[in-house]
């Protein structure tokens, strides 16, 4: 049942990582007609991290590879590209933090949600911390960097506990509902 569970789940990510290719052509259309002032700098180096975790995935997918290297790997790839993002100021990713727990969801396990949380929260805390350091060269409205970062770090903070929470218990749910309907498909094979 895991076994399935994880294989559905990596290849469901890998391909919202092929489908996130498109994102970044999005990204190069509304720098174009100035929309956001996004470089094409950091657009490129987002759109090759997301080539780079959509080969990754595809091919551990199609090799088999470990079930767990690659939900791993997924995830890891999922916080470092909503983190990258997260630094630049031309674009706001604030919701895009909680994609990471939210598929991790998909995996039915509760240790897994929780190790996703964390990755995200520490991604979080870095991009913050990087577009604190951003803004304040930019605007010099703060008297310092933490000016920024300390009021956002405590309301994505309180935002990003919520979220752990109802994601694990989304995640126990889920599983519980599964192994449920699992039992009873095997009592009833059983039976007849």
């Amino acid at each position: 049942f895991q076994n399935r569970t994880t294989d559905r789940a990596n290849r469901l990510i890998s391909q919202i990582f092929l489908y996130s290719n498109f994102v970044c052509l999005i990204f190069i259309v509304a720098h174009y007609y100035d929309f956001f002032n996004m470089s094409y700098r950091f657009t490129l180096i987002t759109w090759a991290l997301i080539v780079f975790f959509s080969i990754t995935m595809y091919l551990f997918c199609k090799l088999n590879m470990n079930r767990t290297l690659t939900m791993y790997t997924g995830l890891f790839g999922v916080v470092t590209i909503i983190s990258f993002m997260g630094t630049n100021s031309a674009i706001g990713v604030n919701i895009s933090y909680a994609i990471a727990p939210l598929f991790s969801c998909m995996y039915l396990v509760k240790r897994y949600t929780i190790i996703a949380s964390s990755a995200g929260y520490i991604g979080m805390i870095f991009s913050l911390f990087i577009k604190s350091q951003e803004m304040y060269l930019l605007d010099m409205t703060t008297d310092t960097p933490m000016d920024y970062f300390i009021p956002h770090l405590a309301g994505f903070s309180i935002e990003y506990i919520i979220l752990l929470l109802a994601c694990t218990s989304i995640t126990g749910i889920l599983r519980q509902t599964v192994l449920e309907l699992q039992d009873r498909t095997e009592r009833i094979r059983i039976m007849q």
